[in-house]
């Protein structure tokens, strides 16, 4: 049976005739474990979008939503520069996975035990309408 230069090329790496293995050869099935985690973190996504018509005030809902929604676009600036440098210094892309991978994780972590109860804003008060006590001396 012929073999592809690419077969012959793995065959090599697994021989360690051209230097270290690559991680994703050693890791084999390991890489595919955590394949259905993005589909489960893409569905529990619409419950963290209900959090701003939870707390806002009344008619604040799109403006908690809007700075909700750029934070998180600005994520998607910041990802991709960051994934540039650390590629760029490390020749590889497995340490700007294991950020990511972190970065997840810490969030997700954030998301459980920082979230706590949610508690709503208090609608501005009606006529313009002072709440708080005058300033002594007035």
């Amino acid at each position: 049976m012929p073999v592809t230069p690419g077969q012959a090329e793995t065959e090599r790496h697994r021989a360690g005739e051209n230097g270290p293995v690559p991680a994703a050869q050693r890791l084999g099935g390991i890489a595919v474990f955590p394949a259905p985690l993005p589909a489960i973190l893409a569905a529990a996504a619409p419950v963290g979008w209900s959090i701003p018509s939870l707390i806002a005030p009344r008619g604040g809902t799109g403006t908690i939503g809007g700075i909700m929604n750029f934070l998180n676009n600005m994520m998607g600036v910041v990802a991709p520069v960051t994934t540039g440098y650390v590629v760029g210094a490390t020749k590889s892309f497995t340490d700007a996975f294991l950020i990511a991978g972190v970065v997840l994780i810490v969030g997700i972590a954030a998301y459980l035990v920082l979230l706590g109860n949610l508690v709503p804003i208090p609608d501005p008060p009606a006529n313009g309408a002072v709440t708080s006590a005058p300033a002594q001396g007035a």
